[in-house]
């Protein structure tokens, strides 16, 4: 139910999809009253309308639950990628960084707020950046899986070494997107480098 508040405010393609809608129905009315040629009795006409009504609760029943499951969904989603144990991230096509997990932003040890636009080759140890450039720059071209060993620098000065995979390209408003997973590698690297010591 629309309250006279929530009219006045609706507008735009909403209110000419009610519009729309009024209309059609007020079309199929007619045609369905002049196909109906015999009197009905209002008893018939309420049963009718009872009917309708009962259907429409039904329809609005399904709605609920629906709607009830998608957030659950969605909840359930957000705490798989804000608590996995790998940083996800998105990256615009010019490096900036459009979306992170809590992980990421850990590991980077940002608020995840303050990285949003923010180019990720800020926090790439400056002797990985060229590799960084080079893989990014495939990463846009290639939809195929394309992984990297990275160092990255955090603003306090200390390092982490990660192995960084594409998941996917996309493209969302005009704007190409793409999706990696960011695992830490640091205690396998240091160990490589005991071993070899």
């Amino acid at each position: 139910m629309i309250l006279p508040d929530e009219q006045t405010t609706r507008s735009g393609p909403a209110q000419e999809d009610a519009a729309s809608l009024n209309l059609k129905a007020q079309a199929r009315l007619a045609r369905l009253a002049s196909a109906d040629t015999a009197p009905r009795s209002a008893q018939e006409l309420l049963h009718e309308l009872q009917v309708h009504q009962a259907e429409l609760e039904m329809q609005n029943e399904e709605l609920r639950k629906s709607r009830d499951a998608l957030e659950k969904s969605r909840d359930h989603y957000l705490e798989l990628y804000d608590l996995a144990p790998v940083a996800y991230f998105t990256l615009l096509e010019n490096g900036q960084i459009s979306a992170i997990n809590l992980t990421g932003a850990a590991l980077l040890g940002v608020e995840r707020d303050k990285l949003l636009r923010r180019f990720l080759s800020r926090y790439i140890a400056p002797e990985y950046r060229n590799s960084w450039q080079q893989y990014f720059t495939e990463a846009q071209k290639h939809s195929e899986k394309l992984g990297c060993e990275l160092a990255f620098k955090r603003d306090d000065d200390t390092q982490f070494h990660a192995h960084v995979e594409t998941l996917q390209l996309t493209k969302t408003a005009g704007t190409r997107e793409i999706n990696f997973v960011l695992t830490d590698t640091t205690w396998h690297k240091q160990s490589e480098d005991a071993l070899r010591e």
